[in-house]
């Protein structure tokens, strides 16, 4: 991904190097922020959840019954705004992109529901809840975050326009081709 990243970064650079048409440098700053935000997800993974694993593996206490069905049905509407984003990227589809917006208002109001119920169970002091509150805590604020740039790649795809993306059969195109005497191909 790293890899990847830096070389679609130093392309996108070069060409905001060059003269471009109108509405091509937000573009432009559009697609680096889309970058940072496929970045920003990986780090979620690979620096906050990964490393849960083996704190939880190490505390040898399970959650709460309650908690950890929150936690998978948390995780399972994440792993579907990942799986629309792919799609809604490779298939460049306006229809993906409006409702991983919408969901992500349904998934926040989720996460704000299921954090007050494990409130409630250290308050009442459920040996399994204060056992990984911690943990539960990182896990949902990581959820959190996941949803959250889904949301913001689903934005930038939105405000590229429908020029941008694929909508009743039409050709995707990111960046607007500069405007000179040059004829389109169609």
């Amino acid at each position: 991904i790293n890899f990847l990243d830096e070389h679609v970064r130093k392309y996108l650079l070069k060409v905001s190097r060059q003269e471009l048409a109108v509405g091509q440098g937000r573009e432009l700053n559009g697609l680096l922020s889309l970058l940072d935000d496929m970045e920003l997800m990986g780090d979620v993974i690979t620096r906050q959840m990964v490393p849960l694993i083996e704190k939880k593996r190490r505390l040898d206490v399970d959650f709460s019954a309650e908690g950890k069905k929150e936690l998978l049905a948390y995780h399972s509407k994440i792993e579907k705004q990942l799986i629309r984003l792919q799609d809604a990227l490779t298939d460049m589809d306006i229809s993906l992109a409006q409702k991983m917006r919408k969901k992500k208002k349904s998934y926040a109001r989720f996460d704000s529901r299921i954090r007050r119920h494990h409130l409630k169970r250290l308050l009442a002091e459920q040996k399994e809840s204060l056992a990984t509150h911690a943990i539960h805590v990182e896990l949902l604020d990581a959820m959190h975050h996941m949803n959250r740039y889904c949301a913001e790649i689903a934005k930038f795809l939105l405000q590229s326009g429908p020029h941008s993306l694929k909508e009743n059969g039409e050709a995707a195109v990111f960046i607007d081709k500069p405007k000179t005497s040059e004829k389109s191909i169609e």
